[in-house]
Order: structure tokens, then sequence, then C-alpha cells
């Protein structure tokens, strides 16, 4: 009876992720949303991670395949500088970027219980899927006499990822995710009667809004053989209603027209994966994803920046595809390496913004209870590299 119902129940989760399959964007602001955000070792395997996922890397993928790893502990932290050079906001003929800077950190503990079926992975992580700062001075053609002008967003979560073992060769898991949203604006510049060199108006706001939010991810990830894993994941979508502004000058109220508080959505996202092992020091996996349409979004950016109104998003979703292998070579009981590589398919969800493939690469180095990474992902207009540095305690 137990047994049918394990089944049933891998059934019926399978049936939800594929009926609800709209999916994965970080947020509605940026043109490219399908980026692979994460640690070394999601990097190095271009995102293809749903069917392993065992690590702190879950709560970005799949938090199901917390269960099935040997370290009993393990702790990291990984920063990433992104490059993403994907509109041009002086319309000098070149494009400008969007330096993102990523944060990722946290601790996970699990029981391994021998004969159980039933054990548990607990954590706690923190992560910055999108942190951008821009300057924009000297690049608003609608005012010459700019002195000040900068914009941020920045998306910030604390996440808890939970997993259960239901028997030897299924887990289920979820990550239960509180959001907190701030976008801030500081901008300054003299506004001159028409013709004239008198001012009569002087433009100097320096704001910030914040918004909180939760929301459950949902995953499950199933190991028919001792070779083969299979995972898929649900992420519902969330939006944060930010307060519309326009803001207006100092001194006579004349509304300038600059408003940057929009509404800031995380769409929903689905995925499926498979990890295979072609012998005890090789490996390759595949994911497949669906990014959901997004109504009424638009760019950083967007009627702030002369030329950027231009750009508008889809309205259908797309989808991407990551595949990832790497080698692990045991140099000495004390010391081993992986290597990793692999390459995604970006879709734009932009209508002027193209498609693009990335070609990424990365290494671990495992020393005692140490391990030491690096990540490298490069495609057009776009560059990431991440490094990290992580405890891990091994049963």
């Amino acid at each position: 009876m137990l047994v049918k119902i394990k089944r049933l129940s891998v059934l019926a989760i399978f049936y939800v992720l594929i009926k609800v399959s709209p999916l994965i964007a970080l947020e509605n602001y940026n043109g490219y949303g399908g980026y692979v955000i994460g640690d070394h070792r999601i990097v190095g395997l271009a995102g293809a991670y749903l069917a392993k996922s065992n690590d702190l890397n879950a709560v970005n993928y799949n938090p199901a395949g917390l269960i099935f790893s040997a370290a009993t502990l393990d702790a990291g932290i990984a920063h990433s500088k992104i490059d993403n050079y994907q509109t041009d906001f002086d319309n000098n003929g070149s494009k400008d970027s969007f330096p993102l800077t990523y944060w990722f950190g946290g601790i996970i503990g699990r029981t391994h219980r021998p004969g159980s079926c039933y054990n548990i992975a607990l954590g706690l992580v923190y992560n910055t899927p999108y942190a951008a700062e821009q300057n924009f001075d000297g690049k608003c053609l609608s005012a010459t006499t700019l002195e000040k002008y900068d914009l941020g967003l920045a998306i910030n979560s604390f996440t808890i990822p939970v997993a259960l073992q239901l028997s030897p060769n299924l887990a289920v898991g979820v990550n239960i995710n509180n959001y907190s949203v701030e976008e801030n604006i500081c901008l300054k510049f003299p506004v001159y009667y028409p013709g004239t060199t008198t001012v009569f108006d002087q433009v100097d706001i320096n704001d910030e809004q914040e918004m909180s939010g939760t929301s459950v991810d949902l995953g499950i990830l199933y190991k028919p053989t001792e070779k083969l894993s299979l995972g898929a994941v649900f992420k519902p979508e969330i939006t944060f209603n930010f307060e519309e502004k326009r803001f207006f000058g100092q001194m006579t109220q004349q509304e300038t027209g600059i408003q940057w508080y929009r509404s800031v959505s995380l769409p929903r996202r689905a995925g499926i994966g498979a990890n295979y092992e072609l012998s005890s020091n090789i490996a390759i996996s595949l994911d497949a994803n669906y990014i959901g349409k997004q109504d009424n979004t638009v760019l950083v950016g967007s009627g702030l920046v002369a030329g950027m109104e231009n750009y508008e998003f889809k309205d259908k979703g797309v989808y991407d595809l990551h595949l990832g292998g790497n080698y692990f070579w045991q140099i000495s009981q004390d010391l081993q390496t992986d290597w990793r590589a692999g390459t995604y398919y970006e879709p734009s969800r932009v209508k002027k913004l193209d498609s693009r493939w990335h070609y990424t690469g990365g290494l671990q180095i495992n020393w005692l209870y140490f391990m030491f990474g690096f990540g490298y992902d490069k495609a057009i207009d776009y560059q990431n590299m991440v490094t990290v540095v992580a405890l891990v305690i091994r049963r």
C-alpha cells in the first residue's frame, strides 16, 4: 500500500509540474532573464543542474536534490560580477552594461540514518539573484545639464530549503523564500527658462522604496538507477507592486516626467532535467526550461533614457536549453579536482535584442574539508566570473 501511495505521489507531482509549466526569469526589468546564476558548480555546468542540485544551489534549482549528497554539512559563500551589455543607453552606436553584483551563501545540514528512507535535509541560504546600480550621468539626452542620475534595483532573498527522502530513490523538496526588493533613484539637475541660462527650478531627488514577499518552490528528484537521475521544479510567480511615482521640481512643482518605480515581477518557472553518469568520474546533464510571458514589463530605465522605450518585451513565453558535463579526478585521498564545461541557449525576452549561446567552464578543488572553485560564463555582450570558498563535512 505504501509503495502504491509513493508511486501515485510521483505521478501527481509530475502532472502538476507539466500543467503549470510557465517558468524561469529573475525579474521583469532585465532584457535577458535566462542567464545562469549560482556558484562555480552551476556556472561550470551551464545551469544544467535540476537533476543534480545536491548543494546550496538547490535554492535556485531543485531543493529535492539536497537529500542525495554524501555531506552531513556543507557551507559556503560565492561572489559573481556579471557584465551584461544589452542596450545602447546614450545612442552612440555601442551597447552599455548594467553591472550586476551577485552574492550567494548559506549552510545545509542532512541526516544520514542507515536503513531509513526518511532522511531530511534542512538549510538557510542568502541569495541576491539581481543587484544593479547604474550611473546614467551624461547619458540622458533630455537633460544635457545633468549633474547626477543614478538608479538602483536589488532583489535579495532568505531561503529555507527543506528536502524529504520518501524512498532510497525518491525525494521531494520545497524552498520557502522571503524576498526583499528595493528600488532607488538619485537625480539632480537644474531647469532653465526656455532659451536662457536662467535657472527657475532645481530637480534634486534622493528616494527609495522597498517591498517584501514570500513564495514556495516545489521540486522532485528521482533516481531510477544508480547512474541516472531525473528532476523537475516549479516556482510560482510573485509580484511586488511598487507605488508608481512621478517626481516634481522643488521650486515650481513642475512635473519632470521622471518615473522610476515600477512593479517587479518574478515569473513562474518550471523545468525538467536529467543527469547520467557515464563512469565513476564522468557525468553529463541536460535541462529544459520555459520562461513564461510577462505582461506590461519594461527594461531598466525605460522612459528615463532616450531610445530605451523602443525595447519591448515579447508577449509569448520562451524556452531555454542547458547542457553540461564534468570530469572528476582524484589526485589523492585528501585532494580531488572536478573539471566542468557546458553550453546553454539564452532566448531574448525582448523584441529588438538577439538570443545568444553561452559557453561555460569551471574548476573545483577539494582539499580535506575545504572546497575552492572558479567558474566562467561567456557570450556575446556578456561575461560572468564566479569565485567560491566552502566548507564540506562528509559522513
